[in-house]
């Protein structure tokens, strides 16, 4: 129901994180988006990460027109080689996502994949096989429900425009 992390504007980064009611004060929020945006280093490596995100469609709808530029942003970010954003439309129905946000890593052989999870206080990673599985399908699943990376973009830019 939220951009990911890896995306993120800092301003949306400081709407959401100061949204959950978690963040005891300004020098904590200002650190929790500092980090948040530390970590996006990934994608200005001398190798970048490959990522590819569905987001639900919900998540667009949520952005407000202070914080439109997260939607620039999520064009920008889609026009890089090394970066796919798809968008699951709220046509499609209840889907196996809805449960929450989750970040399947992969690593080069021999390291198995690892998945992330963030929840309101904490960070859990998941590394059992059948949970990597268990996840596997689900993104699977999604990534075939959603729009094409063209069609993603194309509702992007109508979300922008409407605001």
């Amino acid at each position: 129901m939220t951009i990911p992390g890896l995306l993120q504007t800092p301003e949306y980064a400081r709407a959401v994180i100061s949204g959950n009611g978690l963040v005891a004060d300004e020098d904590e929020l200002t650190t929790r988006v500092d980090a948040r945006m530390f970590r996006k280093n990934v994608f200005t490596k001398s190798a970048p990460v490959t990522f590819w995100a569905v987001l639900d469609e919900l998540a667009l709808m949520r952005i407000t027109p202070e914080l439109s530029g997260q939607l620039d942003h999520l064009l920008e970010m889609g026009s890089r080689p090394n970066v796919g954003i798809q968008v699951l439309p709220i046509a499609r129905g209840p889907h196996a996502a809805m449960n929450g946000n989750f970040v399947i890593m992969e690593f080069p052989p021999p390291d198995p994949p690892v998945v992330y999870l963030e929840a309101m206080s904490e960070e859990i990673y998941l590394e059992k096989p059948e949970e990597i599985t268990r996840y596997q399908h689900v993104y699977d699943y999604v990534q075939a429900e959603a729009l094409s990376v063209a069609d993603s973009r194309q509702l992007i830019r109508d979300r922008l425009a409407s605001l």
